[in-house]
């Protein structure tokens, strides 16, 4: 097993709330034709569960990364 410090150096998990900011920065940026990111709105939804799912594959490395090894 990895120690959780040295996981959070190898595949580091994003906060929620920060990668939508700067999704939503990045869009913005590029001018992205659609501007209603605010909560309950389809779009902040549907980029809400893509980050949510990607948070989800990076725990799941995670675990598979940290099962390969034993102390």
């Amino acid at each position: 097993m990895i120690d959780e410090t040295i996981m959070d150096k190898i595949i580091p998990l994003p906060d929620e709330d920060e990668a939508m900011e700067e999704i939503r920065e990045e869009l913005e940026g590029e001018g992205f034709i659609i501007t209603n990111f605010s909560k309950g709105g389809v779009f902040y939804t549907l980029v809400r569960i893509m980050v949510f799912v990607y948070r989800q594959i990076l725990v799941l490395a995670r675990d598979i990364v940290n099962n390969c090894f034993m102390k």
